[in-house]
């Protein structure tokens, strides 16, 4: 039947879905764990350089042993960050590989896609909703109404069945023989001939049960209409978290930057007074500590950011844009 055949096949798209999710979930996981390798090895860049004026103090007298102590050890620590963070991107990118079925490298490069104008427009559309609205026909992009519709269509077809079956069926037929129809049986002059005509088939003994299976299948009609119902409410429930989410992180966006640039302005100090001489490598390593600090808190909460607006869009069962 065709109504059931296009409800599995919304069944599927609802299935694809959960796999949609997990392939989300992957993506940003090594996508910010990229953007914590890179701060990683800046760090690793300059800490590297610091060492090597260090060493050169110490040699020249300048500067005592344990300069160099520091700045080793801040050396070795973002060492093993690094290789930590490289390990755990090989594995989210492994995962990622296997669930897209594409092969991905270690040196490969995941963009963020651009979805803050499909975000706007599906938020204005929420702000829009009075208290206890449905969720519009707009945002009902999600496969599972799409389930629902195939199920209501499979019903009706059983209720067009059912009312079917009430009804007189008249068909023709018709029929080509050779030999003596009718009365001439024992002729003994045979010959081609046909035959056609009318029938009509009625059972009224059987129109109960019609009835019975019309109550059945609006009742299945309403139990498809609670359901979907119930599921709108959910979607709009699941979407109130993330775009909270959302308007935190904007927010905490923007202390980011406040932030950086005072611990840049900090660090800047800090670099002029060790180039001078007149500061510890500890406490120069410090402040650059704090540079990384903010950096990586500005670029986890970037990433966080689009992937709250990415999941939704995807709660909501939405196309996501590309980069």
């Amino acid at each position: 039947m065709i109504a059931e055949a296009g409800s599995d096949q919304a069944s599927l798209r609802a299935e694809l879905e959960e796999l949609r999710s997990r392939v989300s979930d992957a993506f940003f996981s090594a996508v910010l764990l990229g953007e914590q390798l890179s701060e990683t090895r800046l760090l690793l860049e300059d800490l590297d350089a610091r060492l090597g004026e260090a060493r050169a103090r110490v040699e020249e007298g300048a500067a005592l042993p344990g300069d160099t102590a520091a700045l080793r050890a801040e050396l070795l620590g973002a060492r093993l960050s690094r290789d930590r963070l490289v390990s755990e991107r090989e594995l989210a990118l492994g995962l990622l590989a296997r669930l897209t079925h594409r092969p991905l490298s270690p040196s490969t490069v995941l963009v963020l896609p651009r979805v803050e104008p499909a975000v706007h427009r599906t938020l204005s559309r929420l702000e829009d909703l009075p208290p206890g609205a449905s969720l519009p026909d707009s945002l009902r992009s999600h496969p599972r109404f799409a389930t629902f519709e195939a199920a209501r269509a499979v019903q009706e077809a059983r209720l067009a069945l059912s009312d079917a079956r009430r009804s007189p069926r008249i068909g023709a037929f018709g029929q080509l023989a050779w030999g003596n129809p009718g009365d001439r049986q024992f002729s003994e002059n045979p010959h081609e001939y046909w035959r056609a005509g009318l029938q009509v088939e009625w059972r009224p003994w059987d129109w109960g049960r019609p009835d019975g299976e019309a109550r059945e299948v609006r009742l299945r009609q309403r139990i498809i209409d609670t359901r979907e119902a119930a599921f709108a409410d959910a979607l709009l429930r699941a979407v109130e978290a993330p775009v909270r989410r959302m308007a935190f992180l904007r927010r905490a966006l923007d202390i980011d930057a406040e932030i950086i640039a005072l611990r840049e302005q900090v660090e800047r100090q800090a670099r002029a007074q060790w180039d001078e001489r007149a500061l510890p490598a500890w406490a120069y390593t410090d402040a650059r500590t704090d540079v990384l600090e903010a950096r990586l808190a500005l670029r986890r909460h970037r990433v966080e950011l689009v992937r709250e607006q990415v999941r939704t869009l995807t709660i909501l069962g939405m196309e996501i844009g590309t980069p």
